[in-house]
C-alpha cells in the first residue's frame, strides 16, 4: 500500500492519499511504519499543506520509535530516509538526533550516505558552518571524500555564494577517484565564476583537477584552449589531450578562438 500512497502522491492525488492512509490505520492487518507517515508527509508538503504535514512529524517520529531497524548493517537508507523527512518538515534538530543516534552504532565506516542527507539538510537551511564541521568531523583520521565536498559545493552555489562554491568544488575534484564527476550544473556555475572574476590560474587548476579524473566534455576543452589563448600559452597539451580522448575541436571553433588552424 505504500506504493500506492507513493503514486498518489506522485500524482498530488492529496485526497486519495488521505483515503489509503485511514484505511491503513484502521485495519489491523497493515502495520502503519513510519514510512508510510514519511510519504503522508511529503505529500502534504507537495501540495503546500504545512498544517497537515505538521502532525504527520508526531506520527512519523512514534512510528519510527516502534519500528526502526535495529542491529541491521543495512540500516544506512532507513537512516537516510528519515533524516530526509524531517529535513523536509524543516526539523533540523530532529534529523540531527537522528544522525547521532545513527552515528553511535556505527563500529566501522559509516554510510556515507546518511551524512550526505544531513549535509543537504543544513544547505537547504544555509547552515554552512554546520555543513563543513560535519565534514570535517567525518574525514578526522579517514580519507577525503569527493561526494562530502560536492554537496557543500552544490549548496553554497544555490545559495550564491559562488566563491565559497568554487573552493568546496576544488577539494571535491581534489578527493575524487577515476570516473567520478562532480554536479554539472555545479561544475559550469564554478568555471563561469572563475572565468568572471578574471582568475585564469583558477580556473585551469579546476580543468585540471577534472581532467585526472576521465576525459573531458568538448565545452570544458573550449574553456581551456579560451584560457591559452587569453594568456598567451601554447595550446599543444590541450590539443594532445583532446586527441586521446577523440574529441578534436572543428575548424570553426578552432577559427574563432584564434589557433591559426
Amino acid at each position: 500500500m505504500e506504493v500506492v500512497m507513493s503514486a498518489y502522491v506522485a500524482a498530488s492525488e492529496i485526497s486519495m492519499m488521505e483515503i489509503v492512509l485511514k484505511w491503513m490505520e484502521k485495519d489491523p492487518n497493515f502495520v502503519v511504519d513510519w514510512k508510510v507517515y514519511s510519504i503522508a508527509a511529503n505529500g502534504y508538503l507537495k501540495v503546500g499543506l504545512i498544517e497537515k504535514a505538521l502532525p504527520m512529524q508526531n506520527e512519523l517520529y512514534r512510528a519510527w520509535n516502534t519500528f526502526k531497524p535495529q542491529g541491521d548493517e543495512k540500516m544506512g537508507p532507513s537512516y537516510a530516509c528519515m533524516i530526509t523527512c524531517l529535513a523536509k518538515l524543516d526539523d533540523i534538530d530532529g534529523a540531527e538526533k537522528i544522525f547521532e543516534e545513527w552515528e553511535s552504532q556505527c563500529s566501522t565506516v559509516c554510510d556515507n550516505r546518511v551524512l550526505i542527507c544531513l549535509l543537504i539538510a543544513y544547505c537547504k537551511e544555509a547552515l554552512f558552518e554546520k555543513a563543513e564541521s560535519a565534514v570535517t568531523k567525518a574525514l578526522e583520521g579517514g580519507k577525503p571524500h569527493a561526494s562530502l565536498w560536492n554537496v557543500l559545493a552544490m549548496g553554497y552555489k544555490r545559495d550564491n555564494q559562488m566563491a565559497k562554491g568554487a573552493e568546496m568544488l576544488k577539494r571535491a575534484l581534489s578527493a575524487g577517484k577515476q570516473r567520478w564527476s562532480p554536479n554539472s550544473v555545479t561544475l559550469a556555475a564554478c568555471l563561469d565564476y572563475s572565468e568572471g572574476q578574471g582568475d585564469v590560474g583558477g580556473t585551469e587548476d579546476t580543468i585540471r583537477l577534472l581532467k585526472k579524473l576521465g576525459p573531458l566534455t568538448r565545452d570544458i576543452y573550449h574553456r581551456w584552449l579560451r584560457i591559452c589563448v587569453a594568456t598567451g600559452a601554447s595550446v599543444s597539451e590541450v590539443l594532445d589531450h583532446m586527441k586521446k580522448d577523440g574529441n578534436l575541436p572543428m575548424k570553426k571553433h578552432t577559427r574563432s578562438l584564434n589557433l591559426g588552424f
